[in-house]
């Protein structure tokens, strides 16, 4: 697999749909993964790998992002440049995905909570 450099970035959209249309809701995504040289957050809200979201490295071996998404029930992974597939050790639900794995899973609710 041919890794990619992932630009940094600290806040993003996961949908270029407006707002207005579609309510959405704040969640941050941290990961602590020292070896990493940049790390991508990659999920059914992405499309997976075609539009990866790339996380800020915000101390030695800390990466966030904050993410608006809308609510339902949302499938993630890590991806790292060197190509590991990560699950989010904070995430409360997880499922299981065709390669054997597990995707980390936040269910956002815009009445109510969802993880941050």
């Amino acid at each position: 697999m041919k890794t990619k450099t992932i630009p940094k970035t600290a806040t993003t959209t996961a949908s270029k749909q407006s707002s207005a249309k579609h309510p959405t809701k704040k969640v941050r995504f941290k990961i602590k993964h020292p070896k990493a040289k940049s790390v991508a957050l990659v999920g059914s809200f992405t499309e997976w790998e075609t539009k990866p979201i790339p996380l800020a490295s915000v101390q030695a071996g800390l990466w966030e992002v904050e993410v608006e998404l809308p609510s339902g029930r949302h499938e993630y992974l890590f991806l790292t440049d060197e190509g590991e597939w990560l699950p989010d050790s904070e995430a409360t639900e997880s499922g299981a995905n065709p390669w054997g794995g597990s995707n980390s899973v936040i269910v956002v609710d815009l009445l109510g909570s969802s993880r941050e």
